[in-house]
């Protein structure tokens, strides 16, 4: 069984119990479905339009090591202030 399928049903911190106590919840599920999970690609692609409109740092990571730039406010204004009042409707 792919670590992915089993992740959801982790209820703690990562360790080798916690994972075999996850295996066998997710094994004797009768219903559990699997459901496909993104590729790289389609991951990247929303990380970059946030990070085009300003709402998220550019990345510049590799080797596996994680490096953030700034948010840059180089994107459109209007479409920031947009997700802004979007956010603060759905909070209150």
């Amino acid at each position: 069984m792919p670590p992915a399928y089993v992740k959801p049903y982790v209820e703690r911190q990562k360790n080798d119990m916690a994972d075999a106590e996850a295996i066998c919840e997710a094994v004797t599920r009768a219903n559990m479905r699997f459901v496909p999970t993104k590729t790289p690609e389609q991951q990247s692609c929303p990380r970059n339009f946030s990070a085009w409109i300003g709402l998220v740092p550019k990345q510049h990571s590799s080797g596996g090591k994680e490096r953030l730039g700034s948010i840059s406010k180089q994107g459109d204004r209007y479409l920031r202030s947009l997700f802004v009042a979007g956010a603060l409707a759905v909070i209150r």
